[in-house]
């Protein structure tokens, strides 16, 4: 009983698990996918169907069409048979079946006999046994004795009965009789087949039918149009919905269907409805869904095929005869997938939904998860809201007579609402453009790493290859076409779920048949994010315009080097920005030359001061200072060179790239706005009119006025690290690197007075407008005002008293001292000469290389030495009024009368052989009044060393080559130049260069 009572309770359980399990004939569920996630898998699909090929048709007119199928199948088959070897053996066998029946009887009965008496023998023994144990314990030895036999008569008793069961048993196995031998008649073979193998295993006839000509067009053509329906049924955006103001979302919905069985030849309806949360924002509409077309009629699918099997065999003694009937039935079931019995509806309608129908051969809907899906579409500022009203889940009858409400369907749509609300509140889409609007940058950012790249290995086929992410505002079409710089871009494909196993694709002419790891190729990542490779060496120094060309009336998404405010750029991993809200801001180009890396100089200047605030207004700028050539082994990729009005020749490029971090704040990248003229305007306060200046070469850079970033102006006075990037340097390539140390600005300064140039000394005639000839060069200060004065140690004009400015410019807060060296104070000037101005002693600038510069130098020497030539080499080094300025080679004076910039002194009364001008090896000496220095020449790398002399020709046919530098001098601690030489030979006497008078 109580294992019965258990039993009821496990079945009770199992009973209440299983219909809780199953609240509903109906469940629906629903998740969401923002369109971006999938529209590289939407884009796929197009592809894929873009690039399904249809074999090209060829027509003969004379070939012929008719097909006939003309099969007879006739079987008739009756068996009989006598045998009398069987009939014998037949009638034996039933004699020897009916003794063996009997003889089984009797042993039946003798052993039911048996076991009543050992029954009977059982129980006395039992009793035996227990009048044994009443005597024993009486302990009379009488009874004892009498039980002990009762026992032992009675137990002989039982063993002797059971001796007799076991040999009325018989034989472990019943005899048997022998089969019959001998087939009286065999059962009917298999009928034989007239109809082809291929029609009675699948149904069809091997071969296609023969159409004619005309026939053959017209299929070609509705599978062109069915190939054409395919790709645009797939196009993600239908030109009927704005895209740009318009949020699409992918809605699965898992319908999971458990019929009764009252459900019987019922099908299944899902109905949806859309709106907009509170009815704000339209109403949205569905794009697309899937599965949209059943591959059977869902309102008529049945198949069945009966087959019974009936047969017949009589046999007696010698005669047989044998029959059979056979009918089939086969019933068949789900041969198709899911999908071939869904019809979806809906499309540019606010309610949708699907009919889920009967497989074949089957009564009922399947009892499953069916996955559907649909693309819907929400204008702007519309939250969607999906919603299933039970009513609308429904069972109807095939041909739509009649429809049964499911009784409380379990629905779950409220996460793919929340999901929905919350991405369309995140990243809402754009307004509409009102009328007449400037429309804003397509680009919404920018990402890309810039590499560099040696030209001289550089070729189209080891391209550098830049990854650039684009982000747009709006979308793209599928079928955009993309040029950079003209170049045109080819679509590359990504093989990941995709039909075409190879990714191979068509081969289209704007479709790559590799991949995205292809110079010049790009691939859409999401409706407004594309992938672009680009080959950085094919660009240059600047970033390549790209345009994205729509086919449909939305004009051309043009991404170029500009940088509107609201674009958000990382190159290299950093924030990139614009210091300065206005100017030309430009993109860095994608990749440059590896350039040689140098330390630059770097000046705050601050101009344009409004003096009526304290502390005064200014507009700042950061000055890189003009570099020497630099040691790059590459060529300049811009212009070698620019002309400018200045006395100082400009080394930048047209387009030098510099940067400013504050990585002690933060890890943006800010590009700053320079400008590489020969003048610089700054703007007067008082007239608001340009005040220009000479840039002297300098790289002027805006970095602190009315336009500088917000973001930047809130950052706290630190450390500043600049980097130039120059590639059209007049050296070839080059990377600078500055710092300028929060010392050196703040707001209760208006910049430290900083070196702003230094010309070189330069020669002017008696003649000119610079008075007699003398030497002059300029020295110019940034960050000083007028009054202000400079000193110089040594100071060889004015004994070290203070040197007013020659000329100063109010506006620029610049001035320029100017010094003049005459002739005969030549002497007086050093290589190294200290500066100091009086406002800043903290500070101290060097002036170098003075007296280097205008010291005699010698360009070049004739084989035979009878003509020398160079710059400086000139009468002005006389003070005296002795004789004649001239070379006095012993004792004969080879006069000199040539103006500074271009000397040539030669031996007019030479013969072949016997020049005056060089007997015997030595160093060059040049003689003045004021002392003696070594006679310099420029060597091939440009640097000036001392002249030695070799042994002098024997003739002038001996061709003997120019003389090589020597480099041997020294100098003495006032920086000047010494005759004195550490490995001169010993028989080398000096060639001493007199001038005025003899010595």
């Amino acid at each position: 009983m109580r294992n019965r009572v258990l039993w009821a309770a496990v079945c009770l359980s199992v009973l209440c698990s299983m219909a809780m399990g199953q609240a509903s004939e109906v469940t629906i569920g629903a998740e969401v996918w923002n369109y971006n996630r999938v529209y590289p898998l939407l884009d796929g699909l197009f592809q894929d169907a873009a690039s399904t090929q249809v074999q090209q048709l060829t027509l003969d007119p004379n070939k012929a069409n008719g097909s006939q199928l003309d099969a007879l199948i006739q079987s008739f088959q009756v068996q009989a048979g006598f045998s009398q070897l069987a009939g014998a053996q037949n009638a034996a066998a039933a004699q020897m079946s009916v003794a063996n029946a009997q003889y089984q009887s009797a042993l039946a009965q003798e052993q039911q006999s048996l076991m009543v008496q050992s029954v009977a023998a059982q129980q006395a023994l039992t009793k035996a046994s227990q009048d044994l144990n009443n005597a024993t314990a009486g302990g009379d030895p009488t009874q004892i004795a009498t039980a002990n036999l009762e026992v032992q008569n009675a137990q002989a008793l039982v063993n002797g009965l059971a001796a007799e069961q076991k040999a009325a048993q018989g034989p472990t196995t019943p005899f048997t009789p022998a089969a019959a031998t001998g087939t009286i008649a065999a059962t009917p073979s298999t009928f034989t087949s007239g109809v082809p193998a291929a029609v009675l295993s699948n149904g069809s006839l091997s071969g296609g039918p023969s159409f004619p000509a005309t026939k053959q067009l017209d299929n070609q053509m509705d599978l062109l149009w069915s190939r054409i329906s395919r790709v645009v049924g797939v196009m993600a955006g239908p030109d009927s919905i704005p895209s740009a103001t318009t949020k699409m979302f992918l809605l699965k919905f898992d319908t999971s269907t458990f019929p009764h069985k009252n459900r019987k030849e019922r099908i299944l309806e899902t109905r949806y409805n859309l709106t907009c949360m509170g009815n704000v924002g339209g109403i949205p509409t569905v794009v697309d869904v899937f599965p949209s077309v059943a591959a059977v009629n869902v309102a008529n699918t049945k198949y069945r095929d009966n087959a019974d099997i009936f047969g017949v065999l009589l046999s007696f003694l010698s005669f047989g005869f044998n029959a059979s009937y056979n009918r089939e039935h086969l019933k068949m079931s789900q041969t198709l997938g899911q999908a071939s019995y869904i019809t979806g509806y809906g499309v540019d309608q606010s309610t949708f939904g699907w009919r889920f129908g009967i497989p074949i051969g089957d009564n009922f809907v399947s009892s499953d998860t069916k996955i559907t899906f649909a693309l819907i579409a929400a204008p702007a500022n519309c939250k969607p809201v999906v919603a299933a009203p039970p009513a609308t889940i429904a069972w109807e009858r095939r041909d739509g007579t009649e429809a049964t409400a499911v009784a409380a369907p379990v629905i779950s749509l409220g996460r793919a609402n929340a999901t929905m609300a919350a991405e369309v509140a995140a990243d809402p889409p754009p307004p509409a453009l009102a009328a007449g609007s400037p429309a804003p940058d397509v680009v919404k950012s920018i990402s890309f790493n810039r590499a560099s790249y040696n030209p001289a290995t550089y070729t189209p086929a080891n391209p550098v290859l830049v990854a650039v992410s684009v982000t747009l505002r709006r979308p793209i079409d599928q079928q955009a076409t993309l040029t950079a710089n003209g170049i045109l871009l080819r679509r590359a494909r990504d093989t990941f779920g995709r039909a075409i196993p190879t990714g191979a694709g068509s081969g289209g002419l704007l479709e790559e048949s590799t991949g995205i790891a292809q110079a010049n190729t790009w691939i859409p990542i999401s409706p407004t994010n594309l992938l672009i490779t680009l080959d950085a060496g094919q660009f240059g120094s600047v970033f390549p315009t790209i345009k994205v060309n729509n086919p449909d009336p939305v004009p051309a998404s043009v991404i170029t080097a500009s940088f509107p405010p609201g674009r958000s750029v990382v190159v290299n991993g950093q924030p990139f920005q614009c210091l300065t809200v206005g100017g030309n801001c430009q993109l860095p180009s994608l990749g440059y030359q590896t350039p040689a890396s140098t330390k630059v100089s770097v000046l705050l200047w601050e101009a344009g001061c409004i003096s009526s605030v304290s502390p005064p207004d200014c507009t700042g700028y950061l000055v890189l200072q003009s570099l020497p050539a630099s040691i790059s082994g590459n060529s300049s990729s811009g212009a070698s060179a620019q002309a400018v009005s200045g006395t100082s020749l400009s080394p930048w490029g047209v387009n030098p790239e510099v940067s400013l971090q504050v990585p002690a704040l933060n890890n943006n990248v800010y590009k700053m706005n320079c400008s590489t003229g020969d003048s610089f305007g700054v703007t007067d306060p008082v007239t608001a009119k340009p005040d220009y200046i000479r840039a002297e070469g300098n790289l002027i850079c805006q970095f602190w006025d009315g336009d500088t970033l917000d973001e930047f102006a809130s950052l706290q006075q630190t450390g500043y690290q600049l980097q130039v990037i120059d590639q059209g340097h007049t050296g070839g390539p080059l990377l600078g690197t500055a710092i300028l140390p929060p010392g050196e600005w703040g707001s209760d300064s208006p910049g430290m007075p900083r070196l702003w140039a230094a010309s070189s000394p330069q020669w002017y005639d008696s003649n000119g407008d610079h008075g007699s000839g003398h030497w002059e060069f300029h020295v110019t200060f940034a960050n000083v005002v007028e009054g202000s004065s400079i000193g110089l140690s040594p100071d060889p004009v004015n004994g070290g008293k203070a040197i007013s400015a020659t000329s100063c410019d109010q506006v620029a807060r610049m001035c320029t001292w100017n010094f003049s060296i005459a002739a005969a104070d030549f002497y007086k000037w050093y290589d190294r000469i200290r500066l100091t101005l009086a406002n800043d002693p903290g500070d101290e600038w060097q002036l170098l290389n003075i007296r280097t510069q205008i010291s005699p130098l010698v360009s070049a020497i004739s084989p035979d030495y009878s003509t020398w030539s160079g710059l400086n080499f000139t009468s002005v080094f006389s003070s005296s009024a002795g004789p004649k300025t001239g070379l006095l080679v012993n004792k004969t004076l080879f006069p000199i009368n040539c103006v500074v910039t271009s000397c040539t002194v030669s031996d007019a009364s030479s013969t072949a052989g016997a020049s005056n001008l060089a007997k015997t090896p030595g160093l060059m000496i040049l003689q003045t009044d004021f002392g003696q220095f070594p006679l310099m020449q420029l060597s091939a790398g440009g640097t000036p060393q001392q002249i030695s002399i070799p042994q002098p020709p024997k003739n002038a046919a001996g061709g003997n080559p120019s003389p090589g530098p020597n480099p041997t001098g020294g100098a003495n601690q006032n920086g000047q130049q010494t005759g004195a030489q550490s490995n001169t030979l010993s028989n080398q006497v000096p060639i001493t260069i007199v001038v005025g008078g003899s010595k």
